[in-house]
């Protein structure tokens, strides 16, 4: 699958060819709007004393939203909205030190713009928009430059800003409109099966679709326009277990198009399982958190290949206030010789489905490169925006963001390798070996991933928590399973990748959105060394005095 994307034309500074572009859209007060106080908020914009901009950008997003929540079947709840919101890069200084701030930028900025506005009301709106963003970057210009006083210059540290060549685009290419009946069709059975079921406290199904089109601008010469459409279908219910615990389950699906979604009856099978796994789950064992040597099935390990991944952008690296696990590693060897890890934005589709994160051009106007992250082992490049890091004087496509923020490198499709995977049987036996050579009674075997949550920064240690699906106890010596629950994967980046230890002959793609933003992750089973379990943040109840009616 592809995402709906424009003709490219590159200009003569760019190094590679592409397709001509499509004719230039008339009457467009929108851009004509965008360019002219561009061009002069450029040539005319100061304060005295204060460094003047040096580039400007403006990301235009339009977006229509709907979302549909069906529980036991019927839909109890509809929502429709539009919205145009317009986010600036204001640059002052220049590519080698500007106010990019040292940290990831997070803040959040939002211009509301009238879609049905005129030149001049858009003018007036981006007038005031860009004098707000140009005062508060000279002001983080100067905070930056009293910052590198105390703090001094990082031997990391290097440009703030990339030159690259510049992609001009005119118009997105059609694409195929999404079917409101076809969605209604979609959460309505798959929240059905869940009214066969009295003794749930809920079940739910929820469709959200964000119809997204992307107009970039920016003063070095780029216009595109993007279609960055994105839908997510969640299924979820909770039940009450013997104990008084309350036991949850959810499965989602990221897609990018109507054609990346599950049928009607492959959602409604998915919600049965759903209804199964809780069956088990209300009347599983509990234990106390240990460490052991664990298995992570294909969905689980792309939760923990897609955090780890998340670590190795560029702003990750040179970010003083995170944990910059991957700092200083380029070169050297950071997982077993069998492994590789490439991240290839251009991958539409693996086992027959299409994947997410697949994309052509980010969200600063860069064409999407292939990354081969890690080589056999091997730490090799970094998801790069056009923040560079030091070694790398150019972006490789992954500058990423969702509406309102400023792009930074992120993961696009990721793909974890192995030179060596093991059969299924032969990964359960290398398991219960570890158990054994390690001491431990019992081994792990995580069954999908129910959510994913991340620390980045130290305050919170990078923590990475995986929320399984289903966990599973595996005796080291008869290898019989037993179902557990109330427990959660927690790790540090770094201790997680050091621990893989073998790979499945299993791949299957999962999809992720990471504030919004969507990626892919192919990924087999994963043998980890050790794994370890905290109690899960499950709040005890009281179960009804009366038996369900």
């Amino acid at each position: 699958m592809r995402l709906s994307l424009p003709l490219l034309l590159l200009l003569p500074a760019a190094a590679a060819a592409a397709p001509a572009p499509q004719a230039a859209a008339k009457d467009d007060p929108l851009t004509d709007a965008v360019v002219m106080e561009m061009d002069r908020a450029l040539s005319g914009i100061a304060l005295p004393g204060y460094p003047k901009p040096y580039f400007i950008g403006v990301n235009v997003y339009d977006i229509n939203g709907n979302r549909e929540i069906c529980s036991q079947g019927p839909s109890y709840f509809k929502d429709r909205y539009a919205e145009r919101s317009a986010t600036p890069d204001v640059r002052v200084g220049s590519y080698a030190f500007d106010n990019q701030p040292l940290a990831p930028p997070d803040r959040y900025v939002f211009a509301g713009l009238d879609m049905n506005a005129g030149e001049g009301p858009l003018r007036h709106a981006l007038w005031l928009t860009l004098d707000s963003a140009y005062k508060a970057a000279a002001a983080d210009y100067l905070h930056k430059e009293a910052n590198n006083v105390l703090r001094g210059k990082a031997e990391y540290d290097t440009d703030d800003f990339t030159r690259e060549a510049v992609v001009r685009s005119t118009a997105p290419a059609a694409r195929p409109a999404w079917s409101d009946g076809a969605l209604d069709r979609l959460c309505r059975a798959s929240a059905e099966p869940f009214s066969g079921a009295p003794w749930l406290l809920s079940g739910t199904s929820s469709v959200d679709l964000s119809r997204r089109l992307l107009r970039l601008f920016d003063t070095e010469g780029r216009r595109l326009a993007l279609d960055r459409d994105v839908l997510e279908i969640k299924l979820s219910a909770v039940a009450l277990s013997s104990g008084g615990v309350r036991v949850e389950a959810l499965r989602r699906h990221v897609a990018v198009a109507l054609a990346g979604l599950p049928s009607a009856a492959a959602l409604r099978s998915e919600s049965q399982a759903i209804i199964a796994d809780l069956e088990a789950l209300r009347v599983a064992e509990t234990t106390s958190p240990f460490a052991a040597p664990a298995i992570l099935d294909p969905d689980a390990a792309a939760a923990v290949v897609f955090a780890i991944e998340s670590r190795m952008s560029g702003e990750a690296v040179r970010d003083p206030h995170g944990t910059q696990i991957f700092m200083g590693k380029l070169g050297r060897a950071v997982l077993d010789s069998a492994f590789s890890l490439t991240d290839d934005p251009g991958l539409a589709a693996f086992g027959g489905r299409s994947l997410a994160g697949h994309y052509e051009i980010d969200d600063q106007g860069i064409p999407a490169q292939p990354v081969r992250l890690i080589d056999h082992g091997v730490l090799k490049s970094f998801l790069l925006s056009r923040y560079p890091v030091l070694g790398f004087t150019h972006s490789n496509g992954h500058g990423r963001a969702a509406p309102g923020y400023l792009p930074v490198g992120r993961p696009g499709v990721a793909v974890f390798t192995s030179s060596r995977p093991l059969s299924g049987a032969a990964l359960l036996d290398r398991l219960r070996r570890e158990c054994v050579r390690r001491g431990k009674r019992y081994g792990l075997w995580v069954v999908q991933a129910r959510g994913l949550r991340q620390e980045r920064h130290v305050e919170g240690h990078g923590s990475i928590r995986i929320l399984p699906g289903k966990l599973y106890l595996v005796n080291a010596k008869t290898g019989a399973k037993t179902l557990v629950r109330g427990l959660d994967v927690v790790g540090t980046p770094w201790s997680l990748l050091s621990s893989i230890i073998a790979a499945g002959d299993d791949p299957r793609a999962a999809d992720f959105l990471d504030d919004g933003v969507p990626a892919s992750v192919v990924a087999p089973s994963l043998l980890f060394g050790e794994i370890e379990l905290q109690r899960s943040r499950e709040t005890p109840e009281r179960p009804p005095i009366l038996p369900p009616p």
